[in-house]
């Protein structure tokens, strides 16, 4: 399930669809659901790749660790080709996630820290995560066996959090954050929530947080 594959300046990005997370700030809310006109076969998606001559290729979703079989197949034929690798994600599938790094054929991966772990109220409110097959805890533990994986390998990794105002903004949840990636060879970059095309009709009138209130 791929909605759209682009060229970017800094590469190629190829976007999944389907999430096991329904952010209600999402900006992508098409890639949340799993919705046939957006299966393409292999062939086709590796055909366009290698007509956008790009020198590397972000694959993000929605959440493309859901899709393992199709992920390793495409990371293997960037491999092939001489590309670099770049797997967005939220860290909810560390098993998938320990095959992808273990392949020797990731360059880097970008990982969403949304929320600080300690705190499942919040980790609720954020992702809208947790369901009867797979419980609020899990995912947070899951989480955490990310972040674990990721001190184990030496690839390239960068952490994203999010700044959405009313939801997580405040000061001692981003210096909790700070806490459990502080000992990392990493990049952490802060993003500003901007309201628009979201999930949850709700968040289209959260205005962006100003500079100032990023700076301080």
């Amino acid at each position: 399930y791929i909605r759209d594959i682009r060229g970017t300046p800094g590469g190629i990005t190829v976007f999944f669809a389907g999430c096991n997370f329904s952010c209600p700030f999402c900006n992508v809310p098409d890639l949340v659901e799993q919705k046939s006109e957006f299966l393409v076969d292999l062939r086709e998606v590796k055909q366009q790749i290698s007509s956008l001559m790009g020198s590397s290729v972000l694959f993000t979703g929605g959440e493309p660790l859901l899709q393992k079989t199709a992920l390793l197949d495409l990371l293997a034929f960037c491999k092939e080709q001489k590309l670099e690798a770049c797997v967005h994600t939220n860290g909810s599938k560390p098993d998938v996630l320990k095959a992808l790094l273990d392949s020797g054929f990731l360059s880097k991966v970008v990982m969403d820290v949304k929320v600080p772990l300690d705190d499942s109220s919040l980790l609720k409110s954020v992702t809208r995560a947790g369901t009867f097959f797979e419980p609020l805890e899990e995912v947070r533990q899951n989480i955490i066996k990310s972040l674990e994986l990721l001190s184990l390998h030496e690839v390239e990794v960068n952490f994203v959090t999010l700044i959405v105002p009313g939801l997580m903004y405040k000061k001692e949840d981003f210096l909790a954050i700070a806490s459990m990636l502080e000992q990392r060879s990493c990049v952490w970059e802060l993003r500003a929530f901007t309201n628009g095309i979201v999930l949850e009709k709700q968040f289209q009138k959260v205005e962006s947080p100003t500079l100032q209130f990023i700076q301080n």
